[in-house]
């Protein structure tokens, strides 16, 4: 009788261990999708706050533009410097846990882009991605601008009439800028 009591208890310390294995393999997959999700959202929270603060560095051009010869910044530090800071500080890319990629045009930076290659889980909030690094953070144009980009600036005289911009201006449509993300 000793014997079999032995088995039995040694059998069920096994299907127990593996039970727990099992819960905790899945457990382990769930906390792996909530870190990613959580990844995902501090992703659009830090982006969204570099195009804003690029955003409110070129609204402060027309402004400032006597002491500063670019509208756009040409490195990211100049957003926490003073003597006004558009960022309280320089955000790392938290889905590489590195600096973001930069996206430039004649030097100066227009936005910021991941360099992860891996597929997002938020299909709401990333359409059309495949991987982070397609997700453009990426600033609009702004008033004096926009001519440049192909559409109307609003007259600081007359904010009612239409076709501001001169003929000639244009030099890339609306229709060729690409998306920016919300």
């Amino acid at each position: 009788m000793l014997k079999s009591d032995h088995g039995f208890t040694y059998l069920a310390a096994m299907v127990a261990i593996v039970l727990m294995a099992t819960a905790l393999s899945a457990v382990g997959r769930q906390w792996a999708v909530t870190v990613q999700r959580d990844l995902e959202a501090e992703l659009l929270f830090r982006g969204n706050r570099i195009r804003q603060a690029i955003e409110a560095y070129a609204a402060d051009y027309e402004v400032r533009k006597g002491t500063r010869e670019n509208r756009y910044p040409l490195r990211l530090e100049q957003l926490i410097e003073g003597p006004r800071r558009y960022l309280p500080v320089l955000y790392r890319d938290p889905m590489t846990r590195e600096g973001f990629d930069l996206i430039k045009r004649d030097g100066e930076i227009l936005g910021v882009k991941s360099l992860s290659n891996e597929r997002p889980f938020n299909r709401e909030q990333f359409k059309d991605v495949s991987a982070y690094k397609e997700m453009r953070f990426e600033a609009r144009p702004t008033a004096g601008e926009t001519c440049a980009m192909g559409g109307d600036s609003v007259n600081p005289i007359n904010p009612f009439q239409k076709g501001f911009c001169q003929p000639g201006d244009a030099r890339l449509s609306l229709s060729q800028r690409p998306s920016i993300p919300e």
